[in-house]
């Protein structure tokens, strides 16, 4: 799979190539403010068709900002290093902007979405009906939640790096389900662990990421909750939160689950 002109763009402004790459990328607030000038994050792509400056002065882009984007977007051996390595290892790489980005997350507001997204598996799996496992359902045994989310014969999305949504995902693969696992860690790390690895090969997983391969999750969480409620069917996942009489999560309440680093 290649990677097309609006995700080279996006990766150029957002993404640093490597663990030693320092490059002061712009921030979400900045990524939003450059993709609402432009019309959209659809059209990021016209900043590699002419003179950038130009164009930026075209779309009343603010001086500061201007000054952020030109040298971020003059990156380019560093992107053909670090795509070619991506992509030799499996790994695709989607914009905000490309026709296959989920349509669950292009719903959400720019600076909720993340601007890239990187995976192993099924892109096909971005689409399947599916149910959010998410802090709600946390107080409830995996077990019963694969079993709920299997008689509904959807998928499960859920976050890898939480140990319950985690073993509701094995759960399911364990059962010949599917799933779809959000991670801001390392997505080859994860990716190359025998059991994940052999769900992918057999099409029963796809593991999904806002960041790029290698980066270890240093950073941490950004996206990645948004993603999970992005990525479920909102009628299915109530299903099974009214089935285990789950209401909201009080706001005042603090979290039912820390992230778990370990697999």
């Amino acid at each position: 799979m290649s990677i097309t002109i609006n995700a080279q763009v996006c990766l150029l402004l957002t993404v640093r190539f490597s663990q030693r790459d320092e490059t002061e990328v712009l921030s979400t607030t900045q990524w939003e403010e450059l993709c609402l000038a432009l019309g959209g994050v659809s059209e990021i792509g016209i900043l590699l068709d002419g003179s950038t400056v130009e164009i930026l002065q075209d779309y009343n882009v603010n001086k500061d900002l201007q000054e952020r984007v030109v040298p971020l977007l003059s990156r380019g051996v560093g992107l053909a290093l670090a795509s070619e390595k991506w992509l030799r290892a499996g790994v695709w790489v989607i914009g905000a902007g490309d026709p296959e980005y989920p349509r669950g997350l292009s719903r959400l507001e720019v600076g909720k979405r993340p601007p890239l997204l990187f995976g192993y598996g099924s892109l096909e799996m971005l689409e399947q009906p599916a149910v959010g496992v998410d802090e709600r359902l946390s107080q409830v045994d995996f077990a019963k939640v694969s079993s709920a989310v299997g008689e509904l014969r959807a998928c499960t999305v859920g976050l890898l790096d939480r140990s319950h949504s985690r073993a509701v995902i094995r759960e399911s693969l364990s059962h010949g389900g599917q799933a779809l696992a959000v991670t801001y860690k390392d997505l080859v790390s994860y990716g190359s662990t025998p059991e994940l690895r052999e769900a992918i090969m057999n099409g029963g997983l796809t593991i999904v990421s806002s960041k790029p391969p290698g980066r270890h999750g240093h950073d941490g969480p950004v996206y990645e909750e948004e993603m999970v409620a992005g990525l479920s069917d909102l009628a299915l996942t109530q299903k099974v939160l009214d089935h285990f009489k789950v209401g909201e999560a009080e706001g005042n309440d603090p979290p039912a689950q820390q992230l778990d680093f370990e697999f």
